[in-house]
């Protein structure tokens, strides 16, 4: 059995023919699990490495959308579980741009603590292009292709995006989709600061190294001239404010169709209107990251969220909840 969109279990031959009925599988999971721990009507929020799915439950089950559902700025047209899926999560890239501009995302990297043998942070890491290092895997070393950069990092292993700049002449979009390319193969991987890091900082969690995400707070925060628990605590405020949005595009879009994604996320910066949001739906948190998260989110929403036990493997029991169920009515 596989699990499907629609959060229904599918023989695995009709899914090897229609493989596209699988998009969005994991947030059906999901969806499934907060349904079963729910007594009513609730907001479903799994806040994971990557991405924030957020998926709405009517009467104690999660709602269908026939056109399929919203992934960033896309449609799946596929029948699925309506969910709205943003890119922002634990491991979510922290990149301050050359003007000292802040972004959290979307793309993900392997937050700094939890990297084994890395250079100090103090050699490579800072602003703009040298925000985020590329790691050679071992075994990779003989499979990629023979070109300008990969024969860069053969040499080197472990580099910044500035360093292939300096070397090759390399950059922008032409590099991205190479180490994209890379990436994808599992022959890279790239790390950097992120909001695991400032949860390590700040003393909430201590499942890596903290001294290497204190060292990158510090190095990150002088290029905005704050110290490095004040870095941590602004990405912690920051992550939830991009989750808090994503929340409040997901019920718009839900109920008008519309989505305000471009006012909501500059509402906070208007110089002359102020708008503030609430939910009246409790929120129901699953995933590693949320409660860490989502506690500032309801607070700021005016609602409250609760974390069923084992929440942290919710999407897991929900796919076996839905194979349970395929299994009663077989």
């Amino acid at each position: 059995m596989v699990v499907s969109g629609n959060g229904k279990a599918l023989e695995a031959e009709k899914v090897i023919k229609e493989a596209g009925l699988t998009v969005a599988s994991g947030p059906a999971c999901t969806a499934h699990f907060g349904a079963s721990k729910s007594r009513g009507d609730c907001l479903v929020i799994d806040v994971g490495g990557t991405t924030t799915d957020i998926a709405m439950i009517e009467d104690g089950q999660p709602l269908l959308a026939p056109d399929g559902c919203q992934i960033g700025r896309w449609k799946t047209h596929v029948e699925a579980i309506d969910m709205h899926t943003g890119g922002i999560g634990g491991d979510s890239h922290v990149h301050i741009d050359r003007m000292g501009r802040l972004t959290i995302g979307p793309a993900r990297v392997t937050p700094l603590s939890m990297v084994k043998k890395m250079p100090p942070v103090a050699e490579w890491l800072g602003a703009d292009n040298c925000s985020k290092l590329i790691v050679l895997r071992p075994e990779a070393m003989h499979e990629i292709p023979d070109n300008e950069l990969n024969r860069l990092l053969r040499e080197k292993a472990q580099l910044t995006p500035a360093t292939i700049r300096e070397r090759t002449g390399l950059g922008g979009i032409p590099l991205d989709v190479q180490l994209e390319q890379l990436a994808r193969k599992q022959q890279i991987f790239e790390c950097g600061f992120t909001p695991t890091d400032a949860l390590h900082v700040l003393g909430k969690i201590d499942i890596g190294d903290r001294n290497v995400a204190k060292a990158g707070a510090e190095l990150l925060g002088k290029a905005l001239n704050i110290s490095g628990e004040e870095f941590s605590l602004l990405i912690v405020k920051n992550t939830e404010e991009l989750i808090e949005n994503l929340i409040i595009d997901y019920v718009t879009r839900h109920y008008w169709q519309n989505s305000l994604t471009n006012f909501i996320s500059t509402r906070n910066d208007h110089p002359v209107l102020g708008v503030d949001f609430s939910i009246k739906l409790p929120l129901i948190g699953i995933g590693a990251a949320a409660r860490y998260f989502l506690p500032g989110v309801a607070k700021t929403l005016r609602t409250s969220v609760s974390f069923p036990e084992h929440c942290e493997v919710g999407n897991a029991i929900g796919a076996a909840i839905i194979g349970m169920e395929k299994l009663c009515h077989m």
